[in-house]
């Protein structure tokens, strides 16, 4: 499965923990969680509102965030229960676009 390839080389070459992918749905304008890998805790049901958070804000952008420390950030997480237990120093939120090509 496509994902599954995606999950694993990503977390490979980039030398990542945790892995999680999310899906725009253009009718509702929400990220919907589809795939996770390396989180301790169970991950299903997730989703993020177009701009909400800084992954909701990477998607509307089109554009890498990265949080250095995300103890120190003050940013408020949307699903903080999770990401506490998961001890996470840091995270990264980029868009990945699939499409296809005008020619």
């Amino acid at each position: 499965m496509v994902i599954n390839v995606l999950l694993n080389q990503t977390t490979t070459q980039l030398h990542l923990d945790a892995v999680a992918i999310f899906l725009l749905n253009k009718h509702h304008l929400e990220l919907e969680f589809v795939a996770v890998r390396g989180f301790r805790s169970r991950i299903t049901g997730v989703s993020f509102r177009l701009g909400d958070g800084y992954i909701g804000q990477a998607a509307l952008e089109h554009r890498l965030i990265h949080i250095h420390d995300l103890a120190k950030s003050g940013m408020a997480f949307l699903h903080d229960d999770a990401l506490r237990y998961e001890n996470f120093i840091s995270d990264y939120a980029a868009t990945l676009n699939a499409g296809r090509s005008q020619t």
